[in-house]
């Protein structure tokens, strides 16, 4: 059978520009289409974000923004491979 949906994993450490772990900065995760979140999560005492999300086969490349302080980072454009 052909498999329409993929899990992807998460895992993600959020820093300063010193590489020290920021606490409670909001990680989005965008859809192709750059509208739709389909991930988000707060980071832990540690910087960490863990998880996973299902993917549509179709998704060729997320984006990903972090919310800190009321600031939001430009989108990081991360493509998806094909397995």
């Amino acid at each position: 059978s052909y498999q329409t949906i993929r899990p992807v994993s998460i895992d993600a450490l959020v820093v300063d520009g010193n590489d020290n772990p920021i606490t409670g900065a909001t990680v989005q995760i965008k859809d192709t289409q750059n509208t739709n979140i389909i991930f988000q999560q707060v980071s832990n005492s540690n910087g960490r974000v863990t998880g996973s999300l299902s993917l549509n086969t179709t998704e060729t490349t997320i984006y990903i923004y972090v919310v800190y302080n009321g600031q939001t980072t430009p989108a990081k454009a991360v493509a998806i491979r094909s397995e």
